[in-house]
């Protein structure tokens, strides 16, 4: 912690001495450290030797240093608690040889003092001991005026130093503190950032997948002009698609009624096949025109809702409907049914919904190229057009 200065010092330094009471100070032109404090120096002599007192009150006349006398251990702990200590004078046989005690003691605070060990004893072991307690500095009665001055002068140095250290040290505590919220942050930006972009990645495939299946399906049906090759195409691609499935395209025979344009019978006998296709020709797609989105239907219950109670050939199957829309017109009903057993999964159903809104836009063009001669032809259209087609 310092230091070790041992030396028999003789005589002490002439002059008037006066008398000053436990809790005076002396007033002064501060020093640079001690004006950075905002408070005075606080002194504490724990030392039953009037005359090591009157010296140390001449050491500090003349600066903003505030002495406070203790004959003992028990005062002197009384003192440190009520005030912030910045420098304990102390003699090692005070109060029975407890004086060491208190620098150990005093040297484990927060803030701990810089301390200066007086002492009779001039042997080296003396000066190790005061060291192991805590001291920074030595010094032998004795005492002399001029040692003593500079030895109060080094302490307050030292004092100065650790309070440097210390407000460095709250500094960067602060700074390390600041950094880790800026860190945690920035690591919170980061996740959200790579959420982010995971989301818009898989939005990303998700497009390109139905840019792919969309593509597939144009090259094979673009240019096609007619109507059964078209539906054909449809149901080819659909079953390449799904795998093995009943797949039936309805189109609109009036306003509100539907035929078979064609269909794929996958696993319907062929006695009741004409009877299911019927019964989702009249009760099924006209329900599913009516929705902007496909509908995807699993469970039983939901099966008799959408198809009633006259289809039970349907039962323990899966359904999915596409309404096939073009300017909110539905131009077409695409159904795809099987067993449960073999579900139909998110990516069909996305497969689904981009082949049934080309086969719209397919289905108009084939409207105006076949009715190009129609009054009709700058209109809108109607359930009539489409039925005739």
């Amino acid at each position: 912690r310092g230091h070790v200065w041992i030396r028999r010092l003789s005589g002490g330094r002439s002059g008037g001495e006066r008398s000053v009471s436990p809790r005076s100070s002396s007033t002064g032109t501060p020093t640079g450290s001690e004006k950075a404090s905002g408070r005075p120096f606080h002194v504490l002599l724990v030392d039953r030797e009037p005359q090591v007192r009157r010296l140390l009150d001449k050491v500090i006349s003349g600066r903003d240093m505030h002495l406070i006398h203790a004959s003992d251990v028990v005062e002197a702990r009384e003192h440190a608690a009520e005030h912030r200590i910045d420098l304990v004078v102390v003699d090692p046989n005070v109060s029975d040889g407890s004086g060491l005690s208190l620098a150990s003691e005093l040297s484990q605070r927060k803030h701990p003092p810089q301390t200066i060990v007086v002492s009779a004893q001039s042997s080296l072991e003396a000066a190790i001991e005061a060291i192991r307690a805590g001291a920074s500095d030595f010094l032998i009665k004795p005492l002399n005026m001029d040692e003593l001055d500079e030895r109060v002068q080094q302490a307050i140095a030292r004092r100065r130093v650790d309070q440097l250290a210390r407000h460095r040290v709250q500094r960067l505590r602060k700074i390390c503190q600041k950094l880790s919220h800026a860190r945690e942050e920035v690591t919170r930006q980061v996740d959200v950032l790579c959420n982010d972009l995971v989301t818009a990645y898989q939005e990303l495939s998700v497009q390109m997948q139905h840019v792919m299946h969309t593509s597939e399906f144009a090259a094979q049906a673009r240019d096609e002009l007619d109507l059964q090759r078209l539906i054909r195409k449809t149901l080819e691609f659909v079953w390449v698609k799904a795998g093995p499935t009943n797949a039936t395209l309805f189109l609109p025979a009036s306003m509100e009624e539907f035929t078979v344009g064609g269909y794929i019978n996958y696993d319907t006998s062929s006695g009741s096949a004409d009877l299911l296709l019927d019964h989702l020709a009249d009760v099924v797609a006209p329900a599913l025109a009516q929705h902007q989105q496909p509908v995807h239907v699993s469970a039983n219950e939901e099966l008799v809702a959408w198809v009633g109670e006259h289809g039970s050939h349907l039962q323990d199957h899966e359904l999915l409907g596409v309404p096939c829309q073009h300017e909110d017109e539905t131009l077409a009903v695409l159904i795809l049914f099987r067993h449960q057993s073999e579900p139909f999964d998110s990516d069909l159903v996305d497969i689904c919904c981009a082949t049934g809104s080309l086969l719209a836009d397919y289905l108009a063009k084939l409207i105006r190229v076949h009715h190009r001669h129609s009054p009709d032809l700058d209109g809108d259209g109607d359930g009539g057009s489409s039925a005739s087609l």
